[in-house]
């Protein structure tokens, strides 16, 4: 039993750090949604829920192309030279089953992995897996009471801190 608890508090220490500006514990397993595919994030989405270093974020917009890419369009106001992300329209290669990686001009590409969906494809959580991005989308920019309770469930399950989540 002591050689477990030793072994534990061992691995524990031994896991990385979560970047600075991270909103999640990354000790917590990050699940992906076995729900659906990427092509059923197609159309329109209302931002509902953000953090603050990406508050400025309005709406996503995710558009499937023929050769299996996806143009994903983000847009945001009230946001000057400094924002964390940037307003515009970037091809994203799938890499897995829900999962994609945005086909920027930065030196590391990001991945973005959808973490859950309601049944309707109403509500999503779209996040970063370090940790620095988490937004819940929604195809209203207003209502869903219950799913937006629900987004912030999923989400803090997989380690984000919902304290610092700012829901619209």
């Amino acid at each position: 039993m002591k050689r477990a608890l030793a072994l534990l508090i061992l691995l524990g220490a031994c896991a990385p750090p979560p970047p600075p500006d991270s909103y999640r514990d990354n000790t917590v397993p990050l699940s992906v949604t076995t729900r659906g595919a990427l092509t059923a994030l197609a159309g329109d989405w209302a931002v509902r829920g953000t953090y603050p270093n990406t508050a400025s974020l309005d709406s996503v917009s995710f558009a499937p192309r023929g050769d299996e890419m996806i143009d994903v369009t983000i847009v945001q106001t009230g946001c000057e030279q400094e924002c964390h992300i940037l307003s515009g329209t970037w091809p994203a290669r799938p890499i897995a089953q829900n999962r994609m990686r945005l086909l920027t001009d930065s030196a590391s590409d990001p991945e973005l992995w959808v973490i859950w969906m309601d049944e309707g494809v109403r509500t999503a959580i779209i996040v970063t897996p370090d940790g620095r991005n988490a937004f819940i989308l929604d195809r209203r920019a207003q209502g869903g009471a219950d799913r937006m309770e629900a987004a912030r469930t999923v989400l803090e399950f997989n380690g984000y801190d919902i304290s610092a989540l700012q829901m619209r």
